[in-house]
Order: structure tokens, then C-alpha cells, then sequence
């Protein structure tokens, strides 16, 4: 009880608290920025719409990633989270209604492929072949056919089945790129990280790393963010295999190119 007065502490006796749980959502937000997302859609699809389509699709991943509601149900996924938190100062879930994603989904006819390789050494074309050869992505068909992914597809046009499956793969680039950043830091630190049932682990999956950070929460009145409970060890070490800096659960501004480390 001590720790959990010491950071609630600042808010008591100021009025009305805004509460939410964020669970492992700032994550996602750092990794779809380490990757560039939104930047790179929205000069792809300069659509010329009120909330950027980068943004959009983020919204669609993290819902995919974080809570999984049917798409017509965004605007109200978001109504319940710290939209400002995971996507800039001046956004609401108001902007990611129906008719918002409806647009995306009608203009998106693009294969967007993101890549680390300079243009110089690859073409776009040699890169999408590569991709499409890969051997592993079978093991992967099994987040796709989730029925929790899957069974909410309400969408009347090919085109809009079509980009639904566009956010889907791009989910789970970041679902796999997380995954392969905590076991590449265990390998390379010869350490382990909390697993199923608290047992170590070396190979650490994105699912364990989701699971550990169901219980955070934090409060935010006037504009400041504070936790209710401090992050406990064992969710500093994934964090730390992850390359990410605990400040991104309070701090909006941090956003830099890369993943923040220390």
C-alpha cells in the first residue's frame, strides 16, 4: 500500500482523475514509431484526409494488437484509452470513427511494404519477392486466423477486406519484431525473463510480454500523467529486452526516430 500512496499522491485532493489502462499499449505505439509507420503511409497515401491514414492504420493495429474490437466499434475502443498518450497531443477518439476508417479502406489500394534496406541495394520489386518467399510465415497463419481477429469482419467491398488485410500483416511484423527484439537481447546478454507460471525463459514471446503488463494503470489531471503503482522488476526487465525507456507510459513528446533505450 505504501508504494501504491506514493504515486497516487499528487492527485489526491485536486479533483476529478482521469484513470486509464494502458496495458502494453505504449509499447506498440514505440515499435510502430522505431518502424516509421505512420510517416512512411502517409507518403504513401496522400489522401488528403482530416486525421492522417498513418494514424488511422495505427489505430487499427493497436486495436488489433492491445483490444481486437470490430472495426465499426474503433471510435468507442478509444473512448476508453489515453488517445493523446498513444498518438500525439489534439487527438480524440472521435477521429477515428467509422467514416474516417471507411475512407482509408476505400483509398488504400497500395502493397505497402516496409523495409530497412537502402533503395540503392534493393528494389521494390526484389524486396516484395523476397517477402513473399518467406519460409517461415506459415508458423504466423496462426495470429491471422485468430478467431478473435477474424470473426468481426463486417466489411461490404473486396477492397475493404483487401486493406483489413493489410493492418493485419503489419500487426503482425510488429507482434514479431517485439518478439525478436527481447529473445535477440537474452541471447546476447546470456540472460532470462519471466515466462509462463514464473518460470525463466530465454525465449520470451510476445504473448508473455502482453500478459505482464495487464496491470498497468496510470491517472492523468491537468495534462500530467503519473502511475498508479510503480513498474515492478519483472515488467522493467521486459522493457529493458525490448529496448524501450519506461517514460513512454507518461510522457507524450518523446518521440524520437528510434527506440529509446536506458
Amino acid at each position: 500500500m505504501g508504494k501504491w500512496v506514493e504515486y497516487i499522491e499528487p492527485f489526491v485532493g485536486q479533483g476529478n482523475i482521469a484513470r486509464f489502462s494502458v496495458a502494453h499499449q505504449p509499447i506498440v505505439k514505440e515499435y510502430a514509431q522505431h518502424m516509421g509507420l505512420v510517416d512512411k503511409i502517409d507518403g504513401t497515401l496522400n489522401c488528403g484526409m482530416h486525421t492522417g491514414p498513418g494514424k488511422i492504420v495505427l489505430s487499427l493495429i493497436m486495436n488489433t494488437l492491445c483490444g481486437r474490437s470490430p472495426i465499426y466499434r474503433i471510435e468507442e475502443f478509444f473512448k476508453m484509452r489515453d488517445v493523446p498518450l498513444l498518438f500525439g497531443n489534439g487527438m480524440t477518439a472521435e477521429m477515428f470513427n467509422d467514416d474516417a476508417i471507411g475512407e482509408l479502406q476505400e483509398k488504400a489500394g497500395y502493397f505497402v511494404l516496409l523495409t530497412s534496406v537502402p533503395a540503392e541495394k534493393k528494389s521494390s520489386l526484389e524486396i516484395l519477392k523476397t517477402y513473399k518467399e518467406q519460409d517461415g510465415i506459415e508458423k504466423n497463419f496462426g495470429f491471422l486466423k485468430d478467431p478473435l481477429v477474424v470473426n468481426d469482419l463486417f466489411l461490404k467491398t473486396p477492397s475493404r477486406i483487401e486493406a483489413l488485410g493489410l493492418v493485419l500483416v503489419i500487426s503482425l511484423l510488429l507482434w514479431r519484431l517485439m518478439e525478436r527484439t527481447m529473445r535477440t537481447k537474452t541471447k546476447e546478454e546470456n540472460s532470462t525473463l519471466t515466462g509462463w507460471n514464473n518460470g525463466k525463459t530465454a525465449k520470451p514471446t510476445s504473448f508473455m510480454m502482453v500478459s505482464k503488463f495487464m496491470s498497468v494503470v496510470i491517472a492523468i489531471k491537468n495534462g500530467e500523467r503519473s502511475l498508479f503503482t510503480p513498474l515492478n522488476k519483472v515488467q522493467l526487465a521486459y522493457l529493458n529486452a525490448l529496448d524501450v525507456n519506461p517514460s513512454i507510459f507518461t510522457e507524450i513528446d518523446l518521440m524520437p526516430d528510434g527506440v529509446r533505450s536506458g
